[in-house]
């Protein structure tokens, strides 16, 4: 990886899943390192497929995409799904979590699949990095539970720690607070940061709810980035 280059540098994005209509269409976004990101729109305004092909889930269909000076678009499907599993800590909507493995083998998953995660971790094992990170998201008491035992809160805060552990260089969180209220939601976000800032790991938020900006250091309007958006409102006129 460039260390010197942005997190994110979009240029000339154009997606779409079929012929007839783009998805998106960026011009250019560039995310610093080490910045707090907050991304929102309303649902189906394409939140969900930007973070897919920042992550390397979708082909960025020749459109350059640099995440930290590497080019998702020319490197094979496999070659993402290893950058991602080294670089990319994800935080889906619905969590992901493996069902039938207990908590503590939800966390260290990345590890396993992702030796550059793992050699991160430097002489410290993988257990015990669970354990250090599950005890700064308060959830060290669930580690030998199944996921199935868990409230809500507490898979969420297990996704969050799967994600940080083995130091992620860029941390991406697609609407993961939309099952908690006000409070938990506050708490989980500012559990998150602090977690991401011991790791100088850059934060990309995603959500619908404008009242969670203010725990990041900038906001980005997804309608308002999208040119596709503003075609189809000059349209709609």
């Amino acid at each position: 990886m460039d260390r010197e280059s942005p997190a994110v540098l979009i240029n000339a994005l154009r997606f779409s899943y079929s012929k007839e209509r783009a998805i998106l269409d960026i011009p250019k976004l560039t995310i610093e390192r080490g910045e707090r990101v907050f991304v929102h729109g309303p649902s189906g305004c394409g939140k969900t497929t930007l973070l897919g092909i920042i992550a390397g889930i979708l082909d960025p269909q020749g459109s350059q995409v640099l995440i930290h000076g590497s080019d998702l678009a020319k490197m094979r499907p496999r070659q993402r799904d290893v950058f991602r599993g080294s670089q990319i800590g994800y935080i889906f909507q619905m969590f992901n979590l493996i069902p039938y493995l207990n908590v503590l083998d939800n966390i260290t998953l990345p590890c396993f699949v992702s030796p550059a995660r793992r050699d991160r971790l430097g002489s410290t094992s993988p257990i015990k990095a669970a354990g250090e990170i599950a005890s700064k998201l308060d959830i060290q008491h669930l580690l030998n539970k199944m996921i199935s035992e868990l409230s809500v809160g507490e898979q969420q805060r297990v996704a969050a720690a799967r994600a940080l552990l083995g130091a992620p260089a860029l941390l991406i969180a697609d609407e993961p607070t939309s099952a908690l209220d006000g409070n938990h939601r506050d708490e989980f976000i500012s559990l998150l940061n602090s977690v991401a800032d011991e790791s100088q790991a850059t934060v990309l938020f995603v959500s619908h709810d404008l009242s969670l900006s203010r725990h990041f250091g900038r906001q980005i309007s997804l309608p308002g980035l999208n040119v596709v958006n503003m075609i189809s409102a000059e349209v709609s006129l």
